[in-house]
């Protein structure tokens, strides 16, 4: 087998990638009932979640989302750290 430390500096996991993170937290929140009042357009630059109209509510979502992402955390992290932040709100 080769020794990993012929190639120094080299990870099988960076990270995700900064442009990823950058694109997500520069997304407007658009508070919806549904995905059929966000226009397909709006859906490529704005952050939306189904039945949150509460901007409070979708920050919360958006915020939880971007600490999994900066993290490199998959969304299962996310959705058992989801309800405790959204508990708070209420």
């Amino acid at each position: 087998m080769a020794d990993p430390s012929d190639k120094p500096g080299y990870s099988f996991n960076p990270g995700p990638p900064p442009e990823v993170s950058r694109f997500f937290r520069n997304k407007n929140l658009l508070p919806a009932f549904s995905y059929h009042d966000v226009e397909p357009q709006e859906h490529a630059v704005g952050f939306t979640v189904a039945k949150a109209m509460n901007l409070d509510v979708l920050q919360s979502i958006q915020g939880a989302l971007q600490q999994a992402m900066d993290a490199g955390h998959g969304s299962a992290a996310h959705q058992s750290g989801r309800a405790s932040g959204l508990q708070l709100l209420a």
